[in-house]
C-alpha cells in the first residue's frame, strides 16, 4: 500500500467511519522544574489534515512513560497515567486515582514527578466491559545489593471505570497482583489480540532466562497460560531500553535489544505460544548504552529498528534475512546542540512511523513511506517538530488497534498526493461543471480501477469500476448543485475532487 496524509480542507464533513482511534491523540510531557507550576506537555492529534502538535498544560508530570486511552469512536483523550496517578480528560486526577505503583519503597524517588521506567506501562481495554480498562504495570524495586539495578518483581493492574464520575472515570480496583511467582525481566511490555478478536496476550520474559510467560486477558480477567522456553536468555537490563513489538497480523513477535540485537518469533494468536526464533545482527551494541526501536510496516514486509543513531531495513520477504538488511540512515548531528537521537519508533492511524527521540528534545524522526524498499521509505530526520521540548528515552506503548481488518490505516488519512506528487492529479474530470455526462480521463500509468460519487453530506450516490482511460459519469438525473468526485488507485489510495452540476 502507498501511504499518505490526505491534506483537503473542503472534504471536513466527509467522516468515514473508523474501526478503532484508540491511537488517535498521543501525549507527551516533560518533567516540570521544582517547585515550579509549569508543567506543560506536548498533545499530538491526528486528523485528516495531518498530526497536529499544540501545547498541553497537564496536571500529572510525565516524565520517561505515559500509559493513555482515546476514544474508540472520536479518538479524543479519555485519561492518562504517568505511572504515579491517573488523570481524566479533564486533567484532573481520577477518584482513588493516586499511588499507582506505590507498593515497593521506590515509589516516592519518582512520584509525583512521573515513573521513570520506561517500557513498563501499557492501557488495554476490556473485553467484557466496553468502557472498562486495565492499566498493567510494573512497579520497580532496587536489589540492595547492587544499588544501580532495578527489577520488576511482579506484573500489576489498575482498573478503570469509564462509566464512573459522570463518565471521567473512576479507579476501582489499584495494584492488583497479575503475576508475582517469578522475577520478569524489567520492561519488554506490549500486547496482541487473540484470534477471536476480543482478548489479548501479553508475553514477558523471566529474569535472566530464555522463559516466556504469556498471559491472556478476557472478559474474566487474567489467566496465566503458558511458561515455554525458547531462543536466548534475557538478562534483566536487557528490557531497558528496548522495544518489543508485534506484526500486523500478529504472526510475528519482535525484540531489539542491546545484547542479542533484532529477535524474530512466529507467534500463534490462538495457544500464546512462540517458535521458529531467528536472530538478525544489526552491530556491535558494546558501549553505545543506546536506545532501541522496533516497528513493522503497514505491509508486513518491512522490519525497522533503531539503534542510537542508525536506523535499518529488514526484509522479511527475503529469502536470507542477514543479506537484506539495509541500513537507511545515520544520524546528523543538530546545528543548535540539542541532538535527538533515534529511539522508540510509533505506529501512527495514517501508518506512517514515527521514531522519538532518546535525548530532550523537540523533534520527531518520520518515515513516510515504510511499505517501500531501500531510500523509498522517504526517511525525514526531525521531520515533526513539537512546540516545546520533551523527554527523552521515552516509552509509549500500544498494541495495533486495528489488527483484523482490511486497511490499517483510517481512510480520511489515504490519498493520491504522496503518490503522484502534491498538486498534480493523474486523471481530469471534464466537462466541470457538467449538464448531463462528466469524463473521467486517466492517466494509464496511474492503475486508477474506481470511482465514488457523493453528496456534500458524504452518502454515495453512485460507484463504478474504471476500466477505459474514458470513464463517463451519468449526472443527468441528479438536481443541481455541489458533489464530490473519490478516485481510488489500485492500492486503495484516493482523492476527491468538486464537480459542478449545472
Amino acid at each position: 500500500m502507498r501511504i499518505i496524509i490526505f491534506i483537503l480542507a473542503m472534504l471536513c464533513t466527509l467522516q468515514s467511519i473508523a474501526q478503532s482511534k484508540q491511537d488517535y491523540t498521543w501525549l507527551w510531557g516533560r518533567q516540570s522544574i521544582p517547585n515550579s507550576t509549569d508543567k506543560r506537555g506536548v498533545k499530538f492529534t491526528f486528523t485528516s489534515n495531518g498530526i497536529k502538535a499544540e501545547n498541553h498544560r497537564m496536571k500529572g508530570e510525565v516524565f520517561r512513560q505515559v500509559g493513555l486511552m482515546s476514544d474508540k469512536e472520536t479518538g479524543e483523550l479519555l485519561f492518562y497515567t504517568n505511572g504515579c496517578s491517573v488523570y481524566n480528560r479533564e486533567e484532573k486526577e481520577m477518584p482513588n486515582g493516586n499511588g499507582i505503583n506505590d507498593v515497593t519503597p521506590q515509589f516516592d524517588w519518582f512520584c509525583p514527578g512521573g515513573y521513570a521506567a520506561p517500557n513498563n506501562n501499557m492501557v488495554l481495554p476490556d473485553p467484557g466491559n466496553e468502557n472498562g480498562y486495565y492499566i498493567i504495570h510494573k512497579p520497580v524495586s532496587l536489589i540492595e545489593e547492587e544499588q544501580n539495578r532495578n527489577e520488576t518483581l511482579s506484573i500489576n493492574f489498575s482498573y478503570v471505570d469509564m462509566d464512573l464520575d459522570d463518565g471521567l472515570g473512576d479507579i476501582t480496583l489499584k495494584n492488583e497482583v497479575i503475576y508475582d511467582e517469578k522475577v520478569t525481566n524489567y520492561g519488554f511490555l506490549n500486547a496482541c489480540q487473540h484470534a477471536n478478536g476480543e482478548d489479548w496476550w501479553i508475553l514477558q520474559p523471566l529474569e535472566d532466562s530464555n522463559v516466556f510467560l504469556s498471559i491472556l486477558l478476557t472478559e474474566n480477567g487474567f489467566e496465566i497460560r503458558n511458561e515455554q522456553s525458547i531462543g536466548v536468555v534475557h538478562l534483566n537490563d536487557h528490557g531497558t531500553l528496548a522495544q518489543v513489538s508485534y506484526s500486523r497480523d500478529g504472526g510475528l513477535f519482535m525484540i531489539n535489544n542491546s545484547e542479542n540485537n533484532l529477535m524474530l518469533y512466529d507467534f500463534d494468536r490462538e495457544t500464546g505460544l512462540l517458535s521458529n526464533y531467528r536472530n538478525v545482527y544489526l552491530r556491535d551494541y558494546v558501549g553505545l548504552g543506546y536506545n532501541g526501536g522496533l516497528a513493522i510496516s503497514p505491509n508486513n514486509r518491512f522490519v525497522y529498528a533503531s539503534i542510537l543513531d542508525e536506523l535499518y531495513q529488514i526484509d522479511l520477504w527475503s529469502t536470507d534475512l542477514q543479506e537484506s538488511v539495509l541500513l537507511i540512515d545515520t544520524f546528523v548531528n543538530r546545528a543548535d546542540g540539542y541532538d535527538s537521537y533515534f529511539n522508540h519508533i510509533l505506529t501512527g492511524p495514517d501508518c506512517k512511523l514515527y521514531i522519538t527521540a532518546s535525548a530532550g528534545t523537540q523533534f520527531m524522526h518520520v518515515i513516510h513511506n515504510p511499505d517501500e524498499l531501500g531510500a523509498d521509505c522517504d526517511f525525514q530526520q526531525d521531520g515533526i517538530e513539537a512546540p516545546q521540548f520533551m523527554p527523552g528515552t521515552f516509552s509509549y506503548i500500544y498494541p495495533h488497534w486495528r489488527m483484523d481488518e482490511d486497511k490499517p490505516c483510517d481512510d480520511t488519512m489515504v490519498g493520491l498526493y504522496d503518490v503522484y506528487g502534491v498538486g498534480r492529479n493523474p486523471y481530469t474530470i471534464f466537462p466541470n461543471p457538467v449538464a448531463d455526462v462528466a469524463i473521467l480521463d486517466v492517466e494509464p500509468e496511474a492503475e486508477i480501477v474506481r470511482y465514488e460519487l457523493l453528496t456534500v453530506s458524504g452518502q454515495m450516490i453512485q460507484t463504478a469500476a474504471v476500466s477505459d482511460i474514458e470513464t463517463p459519469i451519468d449526472m443527468t438525473e441528479l438536481s443541481s448543485g455541489m458533489y464530490f468526485l473519490k478516485v481510488y488507485d489500485v492500492d486503495g489510495a484516493w482523492k476527491v475532487e468538486k464537480i459542478v452540476k449545472e
